[in-house]
């Protein structure tokens, strides 16, 4: 720069030197001297013949008279210096003509480069000295800002990734926000100073793209701030947004362009807009305080990890993150919202131990952590004394039940199926009376007794399952007349043995309607109600499954008689050693529409009232003695498996869709 600079300034010079020299040396326009060249001289001196002596002609101007025009005698000065210079009587030396004579455009040229020649260093002057002052009070206010904080301010002119945040736009306003922050926030101070965090992400959004542009005040003062704060790390944390998914230079790579910033979410209404966050998508605030008490992000495609800054919301009572694919561990930091009663973060990926400070928790009664990839032993100690519902399904929980869960005095969901549990039962104390009313602890490796001081105790139950697991011994038949409520059984898949008890399919179960007893071992002749139809007892069971066992005897009339009115699905098969005939009273089922006992001794021949039954749809009765015909007519029969298979059959089946070969003993 400097360079150029010097030769303006030299350019300059020059033109002025030449003009200088140019006005000094001007000739007269009106004297013209023109030379002639010498004569050739001869040997002797003389000049030669052939050439003319030479001769002078001097040309001057006459004085003007004062009749003359002035216009007619122009450079008089020039012609008055002519007449003296011959008067003194010296010779004037021949003038050239070659040199031409300055014209009126080239002085004006002159007179304008002259002026440019000044004009231009002072402005180059004035430039540099505009851009020193600037610098000089550029400094005096960085200094003056700094020695107002408080405390060093964060670094937040770089842009090496890791290290610290990238360049904002106001960085007064950064500082003031990341001490603010620091102060009234659970986040750190490395991810709040270090660039590509969500909190640095949020920070940068507050400083220079927050259309609401709040002011900072004292933590307890500045509610709406920190609400802004809370939901926008939140974003961060869950948007899915990789630094790869676009290149530099390219607009989508602004996180806060308008048209990208919220793409990932399925519905983000007013998120980051000038709106009070209360009107944000999802959440729900208190008329009073003006605080989030509800924030519902459920099925809403969020991507990442829950940041702990969510225990910030302080009043916050419902909070619903489940169905989206948010992976890390829970934050332990939920628990210190003391507010908090309802949580649920089912169906996504989250991994790690479920944080014990949650079964502690005074105000929680909903804990939903569901079908996700939780580990790790359940707590020994449980005193969330408000506790109703805790479902921890489908994940990969180990160890064994803690006893402390029966002390729960309001628990009355438990799921803790599709897990790896293991071991016993706990006993539940003498003096403990439980509020369960769903208990689900199928598909894991428990084992032993289901005990008969656990099941009275759990007077409001009404839905047990315990298949697929290990379960051993003999169901207790006393046990089951204190569960009056219970409307649904699932034993199978498990190493029950001795006799059915007679009470899950009497009067004392008069709710019962799913009743799952098979894949088991279980001995003796299916129960009979102790019923007549003078009494004429109905019972509600719809499903019964008592397949794959080691039964005997004949199929039960009298409880069959009971479920005319109810019972849809009869499975009886793979027992082996059922014999007799099929009870005429099969065809008052009115509601059956699935009948399978294949694989039994059964004889005689099948009631034609079977084809009243409008419902029926599958018939399964092969590999047994059956004969005559099936009645075909007046169903809706789609699937009919009978023995009529070979060529001495004497089972008559126009509707069969599979024949069997005949058995034989």
């Amino acid at each position: 720069m400097f360079k150029g600079v010097n030769k303006v300034f030299k350019k300059g010079a020059d033109k002025v030197k030449d003009a200088s020299k140019a006005t000094l040396t001007r000739v007269p326009t009106a004297i013209t001297t023109p030379f002639r060249s010498e004569p050739k001289q001869t040997e002797e001196g003389t000049p030669s013949g052939d050439d003319p002596p030479p001769s002078y002609t001097t040309n001057i101007a006459p004085r003007p008279d004062s009749d003359n025009d002035e216009s007619s005698y122009h450079e008089s000065d020039d012609s008055y210096s002519g007449e003296s210079f011959h008067s003194l009587g010296e010779k004037r030396p021949p003038e050239s003509t070659d040199k031409e004579v300055p014209t009126l455009a080239e002085k004006e040229q002159d007179e304008k480069d002259r002026f440019w020649c000044c004009l231009l260093p002072i402005m180059i002057m004035l430039i540099l000295l505009m851009v020193v002052l600037a610098l000089v009070l550029h400094g005096n206010n960085t200094s003056v800002s700094q020695s107002i904080l408080p405390s060093p301010p964060l670094q937040n002119n770089t842009s090496q990734k890791g290290s610290t945040s990238k360049e904002v736009l106001d960085p007064e306003r950064y500082d003031a926000l990341s001490i603010f922050l620091r102060k009234c926030s659970m986040t750190t101070d490395s991810a709040l100073a270090t660039e590509g965090t969500p909190q640095n992400d949020a920070l940068v959004w507050l400083t220079d793209h927050d259309p609401a542009q709040l002011q900072i005040d004292d933590c307890d003062k500045s509610t709406d701030l920190l609400q802004r704060y809370t939901l926008a790390v939140l974003y961060f944390s869950t948007s899915g947004k990789e630094e790869n998914d676009c290149d530099d230079d390219e607009k989508e790579c602004d996180e806060y362009d308008d048209d990208d910033k919220l793409q990932q979410w399925n519905n983000a209404d007013n998120w980051f807009s000038e709106e009070n966050v209360c009107s944000w998508y999802g959440a729900a605030c208190d008329d009073d305080a003006n605080a989030i008490v509800e924030l519902n992000l459920s099925y809403n495609n969020l991507r990442g990890s829950i940041p702990l800054e969510l225990a910030m919301l302080s009043l916050l009572e419902i909070l619903t993150l489940a169905g989206n694919g948010l992976t890390g561990a829970i934050p332990a930091t939920l628990a210190k919202i003391e507010q908090l009663s309802f949580l649920a973060l089912y169906a996504n990926l989250l991994t790690g131990e479920i944080p014990k400070e949650l079964f502690l928790h005074s105000s929680l009664t909903t804990l939903n952590a569901g079908n996700n990839k939780l580990t790790g032993p359940l707590p020994v100690d449980m005193n969330a004394t408000k506790l109703e519902a805790l479902n921890l399904d489908m994940n990969q929980v180990t160890g064994k039940i803690p006893k402390s869960i029966w002390s729960l005095p309001d628990l009355q969901t438990l799921h803790l199926q599709h897990n790896e549990l293991s071991g016993s039962l706990p006993a539940m104390d003498t003096t403990d009376e439980s509020s369960i009313k769903d208990l689900q602890l199928q598909y894991n490796r428990l084992s032993g007794n289901i005990l008969p001081s656990l099941i009275p105790k759990m007077t409001k139950l009404e839905l047990l399952y315990l298949s697929h697991n290990d379960f051993e011994g003999e169901l207790f038949s006393t046990a089951w007349r204190a569960l009056p409520n219970l409307r649904e059984v699932y034993l199978s898949q498990n190493k029950l043995a001795g006799p059915i008890p007679a009470e899950l399919t009497s009067p004392y179960l008069s709710q019962l309607k799913v009743l799952h007893l098979d894949n088991n071992f279980f001995t003796g002749s299916i129960p009979d109600t102790k019923t007549t139809k003078e009494n004429d007892v109905r019972l509600a069971l719809k499903e019964w499954y008592i397949f794959w066992n080691k039964l005997t005897g004949t199929l039960p009339s009298r409880t069959l008689w009971a479920l005319q009115d109810s019972l849809e699905d009869f499975q009886f098969h793979h027992q082996d050693n059922i014999t007799g005939v099929l009870p005429t009273i099969m065809g008052h089922l009115h509601q059956l529409r699935q009948l399978s006992g294949h694989d039994n001794h059964l004889t005689g021949s099948i009631p034609t009232q079977l084809g009243n039954l409008k419902q029926l749809h599958t018939v399964k009765l092969h590999n047994n003695y059956l004969q005559g015909e099936f009645p075909c007519s007046g169903t809706s029969l789609e699937e009919v498996w009978l023995d009529c298979g070979n060529n001495g059959t004497i089972l008559d089946c126009d509707c069969c869709t599979a024949c069997f070969p005949l058995s034989t003993a």
